[in-house]
């Protein structure tokens, strides 16, 4: 909706998404009976925005809006293994997960230019609602969790050809569904995979100076940039105590799994 021809407007968007993935792989060495190993995943993807955009004079603009993100992923996996001439379904790694992400987010800005200053200045708030459901043993957890993410960028013009720019920003990094899901799958009889479902978001802020110069039909570009990043994602292995015998001899099980561990600079 234009209410009028100088950017004053109301602006909504609405999409919405589907999506089926089957992947299916056979497991076997020369040692144990052979697998097969099948998951089965539809996902659903929701987006809902508003957003609303006022200019108060020529050189200063407000605007604000609405974001929401609705998310759904059912994963299907089973793992059979080959025993006295059928598979015989493991009811140890196969499993049934729902996993839901509910994400609404409110944010404004506000930018104006005073001569040879700049600024935009915005603000967003954020509310995400996880839930882990484990169909095959009943398990539920939720995790939800609030933040405010600001932004502020600057500008200065020393003149028509050179300026300068100072930015800021606040991030967020949630964890995909695989690195939540607790129930283990493998790539092979000595490989598995395993998600960690108290694994929290990572946060960072982010610094960017910048410095343009254009020299008649060139430009010279330039700029540094620091980020610092916390609760960062890391992935560890660990010996689960299992052993299985390839090619005769006894080799350990190995899980590997993601952490909340270190800051990243």
């Amino acid at each position: 909706k234009k209410f009028n021809d100088d950017g004053h407007e109301l602006v909504a968007e609405i999409q919405l998404q589907k999506s089926t993935e089957d992947e299916f792989a056979d497991i076997s060495n020369s040692d144990s009976p052979s697998e097969t190993a099948g998951t089965l995943e539809s996902q659903t993807r929701n987006l809902f925005q508003l957003d609303y955009i006022r200019p108060i004079d020529k050189n200063t603009q407000f605007e604000f809006g609405y974001r929401g993100n609705f998310n759904q992923m059912d994963t299907d996996y089973t793992l059979e293994f080959y025993e006295n001439g059928d598979y015989v379904l493991d009811t140890d790694l196969s499993n049934n997960l729902i996993y839901k992400e509910y994400i609404n987010a409110a944010y404004s800005q506000f930018g104006s230019k005073l001569n040879k200053f700049s600024f935009l200045m915005g603000l967003r708030m954020e509310s995400s609602r996880i839930t882990i459901n484990q169909v095959t043993t009943g398990d539920l957890e939720k995790k939800n969790y609030v933040g405010l993410f600001p932004t502020v960028n600057l500008s200065y013009e020393i003149s028509e050809n050179q300026s300068f720019t100072l930015g800021y920003n606040r991030r967020i990094r949630r964890p995909r569904s695989r690195f939540i899901n607790p129930f283990p799958s493998r790539t092979s009889s000595t490989n598995i995979f395993q998600g960690n479902p108290d694994i929290n978001p990572s946060y960072s802020n982010s610094f960017d100076l910048g410095y343009l110069n254009r020299f008649g039909k060139l430009t010279f570009n330039s700029s540094v940039y620091f980020q610092h990043a916390t609760d960062v994602f890391t992935f560890i292995t660990e010996d689960t105590g299992d052993t299985v015998i390839v090619g005769g001899i006894e080799v350990p099980v190995i899980r590997r799994f993601p952490i909340n561990l270190a800051t990243e600079d």
